[in-house]
């Protein structure tokens, strides 16, 4: 058994996986197969044998500052821009390479939550390392676990920290993307633009909204008379 040290009292029970989709100006697009999920936001354990040990019990173990997660995207590296608005803590894009790492540097163990409220957490490296990738999948609020071990003897966990990181569609602008991530936008628009609805539920799932739904759907609101129904109600 590992004695640990808990960062954070975050608990899967209690996390809030309900916020709304949110969407920065950074951007991002989703990968080929989510295609649509990607369209619409443009337009809208292995076990390791461990020996117990308190965090704090060696000075060369002990950190003056709790070691915090840091996720970053191959776009925020790249740009310099990050997804981060302040409000959301730990953003990352849905269906993108996300790097977790902690800023202190130290080794560790990465365990995710498989998607949001599934409570499932499974083992993202099965070696200590300093930084891992993940894709998230799922929109919402993931749990992660991070087992941080010692420098001395990595069998051993000196401190288990919880975090949340929010996975959200964000845009990009067009110029930002790189070249495969546009190849895949223009032909995902291609796609929505010549599939029919009753051919796109049959090929992509109900979720599926084909450019003339959407334009039917927009004249019903606002070309009605007696109100303009997405405008403000300035009809």
């Amino acid at each position: 058994m590992t004695s640990s040290k808990n960062y954070s009292s975050i608990d899967n029970a209690n996390v809030d996986h309900q916020d709304p989709i949110f969407e920065s100006s950074q951007g991002s697009y989703m990968k080929k197969g989510k295609w649509v999920v990607g369209l619409l936001a443009l337009a809208s354990a292995s076990a390791v044998s461990i020996q117990s040990s308190n965090y704090s019990s060696s000075p060369s173990n002990f950190a003056t500052t709790e070691p915090t997660l840091k996720v970053s995207a191959e776009f925020e590296r790249r740009t310099g821009r990050t997804f981060n608005d302040g409000i959301l803590h730990n953003l990352v894009r849905v269906y993108a390479s996300t790097t977790l790492e902690l800023d202190s540097g130290e080794m560790a163990f990465y365990y995710v939550e498989h998607a949001p409220h599934s409570k499932e957490m499974f083992q993202l490296n099965h070696e200590p390392a300093a930084s891992v990738d993940h894709t998230f999948t799922e929109i919402g609020k993931h749990n992660v676990r991070i087992d941080v071990v010692s420098k001395e003897d990595p069998t051993v966990i000196t401190a288990t920290l919880h975090e949340t990181v929010s996975a959200k569609i964000i845009r990009a602008e067009i110029r930002d993307l790189t070249t495969e991530d546009r190849e895949i936008y223009f032909d995902a628009l291609r796609a929505f633009q010549f599939t029919s609805q009753g051919e796109g539920v049959s090929k992509y799932g109900k979720t599926y909204k084909s450019l003339e739904y959407l334009l039917r759907e927009h004249l019903y609101g606002a070309a009605d008379r007696s109100c303009d129904h997405w405008h403000d109600d300035a009809g």
